[in-house]
């Protein structure tokens, strides 16, 4: 028996040689289409063309308007100022309403307008947070007298990329053990940057009084990922299970889980959807 003071935490994964399919790093993949942003350079562009359009066309009504109220013209053998809704003020309008179109349509798709171009797509992040392995944390916080145990999973995840950092975003990570589940997901929202190659391990909120002699839980986490951009974006879904050799115990933790192991086995296998 553990008193509080005396309480210890033991780590359990998965070995070299054990049954391990969920470590697969060829996840499956599910890319839903979606449409490409406009380009920001192009947009950009369109609403300066736009802008300078009715600029010229309002400057050039203007001065048609105040130079008819200047100058007088011969009509009907009098001597009158120019009517100020002639076919140059139209021409000005017409101008003005182009220029207008010309900004709006460079935020909104649904106005057609011929050369917009789109964000190109760069995919060469897709399926690189590679699921690396799991371990199980093992501690015995509840004093002398208890054989209960406390249970949490750390899932390392690897980028899979060779040249390109990715962020993540942890949307949930449940576990349970033998039935019992944490009381809150600890890890949902935590945002870090793994560079190419490297992995990090996300640590999952524990199981309070699992009962003495557990071998068996599952594991679910949801995750978005992309580059430092955050375009495109991909949601990552995993689901697996995981069972040790041999039941835990308060003397297994104490002495170092001697010639246990633990083996995992998908229950959902890993899916990439994009997103954005």
């Amino acid at each position: 028996m553990f008193g509080r003071d005396q309480a210890t935490a033991r780590k359990m994964g998965p070995r070299m040689g054990d049954a391990k399919e969920i470590g697969s790093r060829s996840a499956a993949s599910a890319i839903s289409p979606r449409k490409q942003p406009v380009s920001a350079e192009w947009q950009k562009d369109c609403k300066r063309n736009g802008s300078g359009i009715m600029a010229v066309a309002f400057t050039a009504g203007f001065a048609w308007i105040t130079a008819s109220h200047t100058f007088i013209v011969l009509s009907n053998n009098r001597l009158v100022h120019p009517s100020s809704f002639g076919w140059p003020l139209y021409i000005c309008i017409f101008v003005f309403i182009l220029g207008l179109y010309i900004y709006i349509a460079a935020e909104r798709e649904y106005f057609p307008i011929p050369g917009r171009k789109y964000t190109p797509v760069d995919q060469s992040t897709r399926a690189s947070l590679w699921y690396d392995t799991m371990n199980v944390n093992w501690s015995t916080p509840y004093g002398q007298g208890s054989d209960k145990m406390a249970a949490s999973v750390g899932v390392v995840f690897c980028n899979g990329n060779s040249s390109t950092p990715i962020v993540v975003t942890m949307e949930k990570l449940a576990i349970n053990v033998e039935g019992i589940a944490p009381a809150s997901d600890d890890a949902s929202h935590i945002t870090f940057t793994l560079l190419p190659g490297k992995s990090r391990t996300v640590q999952s909120s524990s199981a309070e009084k699992v009962p003495s002699g557990a071998t068996q839980g599952e594991v679910y986490y949801s995750a978005t990922y992309g580059p430092t951009s955050r375009y495109p974006l991909y949601r990552r879904t995993h689901k697996f299970s995981f069972r040790t050799s041999k039941p835990i115990t308060l003397e297994a933790i104490a002495n170092g889980f001697n010639g246990i192991s633990v083996t995992t086995n998908d229950i959902e296998l890993q899916t990439d959807t994009e997103i954005s």
